[in-house]
């Protein structure tokens, strides 16, 4: 008994340690309401960042829109969120923070905005949208 219940645990370790090995991408979603406060400053976006990539993160996705239409960047069509739960946000490049600290640790990421909350010709409905941000920061990234 002792015998078979050390295979299986041995083998179930050898299948975790293959599966963290074996390169498929490790997600971590970054929710714009819930973290508004924690990722108001550009050196707690890098931090949290840090820890994501010494967790094995290698993508991170960005809400940039949340449930209540409002966008976390500067935008002429939908107003920019900055103030939640009685706490007003400095004023800085958030998303360009992001990027920054995630292509500096080698990560992917990307963009996404909610369309539920504004329906708008753009939004197509109550679609979802992720956006890749790519490297150079000059070309729009494509639709996932």
């Amino acid at each position: 008994m002792n015998m078979k219940r050390f295979s299986i645990i041995s083998l179930l370790l050898w299948i975790g340690i293959l599966a963290f090995a074996s390169g498929k991408p490790k997600v971590m979603w970054l929710d714009c309401s819930a973290n508004f406060q924690r990722f108001s400053y550009p050196d707690s976006i890098r931090y949290y960042v840090d820890k994501c990539h010494e967790a094995g993160i290698t993508h991170l996705v960005l809400d940039i829109k949340d449930n209540t239409g409002e966008v976390l960047y500067p935008s002429k069509y939908a107003a920019q969120k900055k103030n939640w739960k009685n706490f007003d946000r400095p004023d800085f490049d958030f998303i360009g923070t992001f990027i920054e600290a995630a292509h500096a640790r080698n990560m992917v990421i990307f963009a996404y905005q909610l369309c539920t909350a504004q329906r708008t010709a753009s939004c197509n409905g109550n679609r979802r949208k992720a956006y890749h941000v790519p490297e150079s920061g000059t070309e729009r990234g494509a639709e996932v």
